[in-house]
């Protein structure tokens, strides 16, 4: 997979994280009920459930997340160069993503549980009261049952948004090791390159000068008329940034 395809999956899959994680959001806050029956009357919500507080708390940090990383995702797509260039950039989104991806999976994982169990308990202590003679026992199940029902919607929510994070961070993978190859690639044609220079120059009574990513033998009465001091190359190291960003240049992604 090229880099550019890379970088457009990437962004599309994090838009539809965005979008599942805001779901969740918006669906846990949402739901709410009033129990006349065998409560107060007062409004049961996600707060009452410890554990729907975090599952919300996963979602809105996965949605943080992935809020911030947009502007970059789509600077990348548009151009695939990086926003910010920095060498940690690509080690930030490999970890990060893992990091959100595993957050996100935990809160599926007690989303899924804690609605599951919940409704079960419910569902027989409702028999039992109806067994009991309770009467107008059915709404209060209704309600309940549709509390946790939204519960297990919002959760499915925030599984979606898990398995495009996960494919997100599969995706930063790939796109790290190329990087690191295209970068190994580079420096060992610059070692070629330089191999040949030493070679070359011991050969020729004029100095050999790299220009562009070119050698060239440059006569000792121009030197000091067309080439300043700083573009001579005394050894490969003076020389390798210069020679890595031109080459950077000729292969947009690696940015």
């Amino acid at each position: 997979m090229g880099s550019r395809a890379i970088a457009i999956s990437t962004l599309v899959l994090r838009i539809f994280t965005l979008l599942a994680l805001v779901a969740c959001v918006v669906l846990f806050i949402t739901n709410t009920f009033r129990d006349a029956v065998f409560d107060d009357g007062s409004k049961v919500t996600f707060k009452d459930l410890t554990t729907y507080r975090f599952v919300l708390s996963t979602a809105v940090i996965g949605a943080a997340y992935t809020l911030l990383q947009l502007p970059f995702a789509l600077y990348y797509a548009l151009t695939e160069k990086r926003l910010i260039k920095l060498d940690i950039l690509p080690e930030l989104d490999l970890y990060g993503d893992k990091i959100i991806a595993f957050l996100l999976a935990s809160g599926v994982g007690a989303g899924f549980a804690v609605s599951v169990e919940i409704k079960s308990l419910l569902n027989d202590l409702f028999d039992a009261f109806a067994i009991a003679g309770f009467q107008d026992t059915e709404d209060s199940k209704a309600l309940n049952d549709k509390f946790l029902n939204k519960g297990i919607i919002a959760t499915s929510a925030l599984a979606f948004g898990f398995v495009c994070m996960a494919l997100v961070s599969v995706l930063s993978s790939v796109n790290r090791t190329k990087t690191t190859k295209d970068v190994m690639r580079i420096m060992l044609n610059y070692a070629s390159l330089c191999s040949a220079v030493e070679s070359l120059s011991s050969a020729s009574s004029s100095p050999v000068h790299i220009m562009m990513g070119e050698a060239h033998i440059v006569p000792r009465n121009r030197r000091a008329s067309i080439y300043s001091p700083e573009t001579w190359v005394p050894n490969w190291s003076s020389s390798l940034e210069v020679f890595m960003n031109q080459q950077t240049e000729a292969k947009p992604g690696l940015d």
